[in-house]
């Protein structure tokens, strides 16, 4: 038994027609040094400064960032960090588009409670706590109006 050609094609344009969207909700401006994710309207920090702090310090990081031409950076809360996480590029778990990543936790601005805050690995795609004063990564991110 043959599957019509028509029904076919348009299975596959439909498919192909989804992927090009998902691969296009997020790209790199290699001149600014940042990511913009087009669906949700943020723009990344992807710079090649390896920031490790704590939640306090990282807070204070990206309020004082200025990067690209901005200074109105904060620390992504967990599901805005969790957004950019792709499972299917294990075990770089994290959008293709973004150049510098390191393989272990980032900070959110999610409080899990009043010692602890939600932190989110790139590398497995786990979200755990930490403590407020342990050092994590920082990845700032900024909205784009």
């Amino acid at each position: 038994m043959s599957i019509p050609v028509k029904p076919l094609f348009y299975l596959l344009s439909v498919y192909l027609t989804l992927c090009t969207l998902q691969a296009d909700e997020f790209y790199r401006d290699n001149t600014k040094e940042v990511v913009i994710d087009q669906q949700r309207h943020l723009m990344w920090q992807d710079n090649s400064v390896s920031i490790d702090k704590s939640l306090k310090e990282a807070k204070a990081y990206c309020d004082d960032l200025d990067l690209a031409g901005y200074r109105d950076w904060y620390l992504p809360s967990v599901d805005e960090l969790k957004s950019i996480i792709k499972a299917e590029n294990y075990p770089r778990c994290i959008d293709n588009a973004f150049e510098n990543v390191n393989a272990d936790y980032y900070w959110s601005s999610t409080e899990y409670s009043k010692e602890y805050g939600w932190i989110v690995l790139f590398i497995y795609e786990d979200v755990s706590y930490y403590h407020k004063s342990d050092t994590n990564y920082v990845r700032c991110v900024r909205r784009i109006k």
